[in-house]
């Protein structure tokens, strides 16, 4: 799974500046909402089997997303005193909420429906026609979605062994979603970035999991190395020619989550012991966290925007040192923290 999570990551980081339209890929809106799928996925396999209990998965998946935000929050954060001035001008609450999300990664994604209205934090809609959006305060602005990822993390262990559980939610947030396009309620952040009505795609991926373990109990999950190939290359260039493809966004959107769902067990079970897949899989969370802070700095190379804004050079280039930020991340922020989070996880059974 390690390709396509970078793919995908890579998408999200050439939605964010002028990238050459051979390297857009997925979009970042996609990209984010086939994350949420992995996820799933990847939630159902690990708990309750790796952990005694709800805390111990809770504070290793705490130690997983913290470090290196917390790491690219810091390069992030603006001149303390114009920071302390702009947090000292909100309401109590919205000062409140702010230092909240900021410091611990909590309702990132709350902010979204949030502003500042006639000197008091106020419900918006539509926080791209607000005039003080509280999202604006967001130091690492794409951790909206890391704040949906942890509310999933925090129902999870309540809902993940249970599959009528996982198919009921799974409906009802379909029908609210219905219900919400029916009322007009489609647009940002609507569209992507709604806790209740994104818990589907997470839970499609939890249910992929489950099913494929229930085929694989009665033998009719196959354990096809070709099968697998074609579905990892299928679904790479189906990222790779996104753009491309002679369909409504929406109908390729519903093509690729179906896919991706669908493949996810056969290729991860291919993909889990190769080690080079698995290390480019890992830079995916550092590349997200990072890019935009990294983008600003690349925005100020001599003759980037005379020579190689918007140019297949210049997104190449732009992409190479994203990613070569992420690696110093993940070889010296997060690998430590991952053995930290060791301690977290079940002994192995004798």
């Amino acid at each position: 799974m390690g390709l396509i999570r970078i793919l995908l990551a890579l998408s999200v980081v050439s939605a964010h500046f002028s990238a050459h339209p051979f390297l857009k890929f997925v979009g970042g809106d996609t990209a984010v909402q086939a994350f949420f799928i992995i996820s799933g996925f990847y939630i159902a396999m690990i708990f309750p089997g790796n952990y005694q209990n709800a805390t111990s998965f809770w504070k290793s998946r705490f130690f997983r997303l913290y470090p290196v935000y917390l790491f690219c929050g810091l390069f992030a954060f603006g001149h303390p005193l114009e920071s302390l001035q702009n947090l000292l001008a909100l309401p109590p609450l919205g000062g409140l909420v702010v230092a909240l999300t900021n410091s611990t990664l909590l309702f990132q994604d709350v902010t979204l429906f949030l502003e500042v209205r006639d000197g008091a934090v106020a419900f918006t809609p539509d926080f791209a026609s607000s005039l003080a959006p509280l999202a604006q305060y967001l130091i690492v602005p794409q951790a909206w979605s890391l704040g949906l990822e942890i509310s999933f993390y925090l129902i999870a262990p309540f809902i993940i062994h249970r599959p009528l559980y996982l198919v009921a939610l799974l409906l009802l947030s379909l029908a609210l979603r219905a219900v919400l396009m029916h009322y007009g309620l489609s647009h940002d952040p609507w569209s992507y970035r709604f806790f209740p009505t994104e818990l589907a795609l997470f839970l499609l991926g939890s249910l992929s999991y489950k099913f494929s373990q229930k085929m694989k109990e009665s033998g009719w999950l196959p354990d096809h190395q070709g099968l697998a190939l074609f579905l990892l290359a299928l679904i790479t260039l189906f990222i790779l020619v996104f753009s491309f493809v002679p369909l409504e966004v929406w109908q390729k959107k519903i093509a690729l989550y179906v896919l991706l769902a669908a493949a996810i067990p056969l290729v991860f079970n291919m993909t889990k012991d190769v080690s080079l897949d698995n290390f480019v899989g890992n830079l995916s969370y550092p590349v997200y966290c990072c890019h935009l802070v990294v983008l600003k700095w690349v925005s100020k190379l001599p003759g980037w925007k005379l020579y190689l804004k918007g140019t297949l050079p210049g997104t190449l280039l732009a992409l190479l040192i994203v990613i070569g930020f992420a690696y110093l991340l993940y070889r010296h922020v997060e690998l430590p923290f991952d053995n930290y989070r060791k301690r977290f996880k079940k002994a192995p059974a004798a």
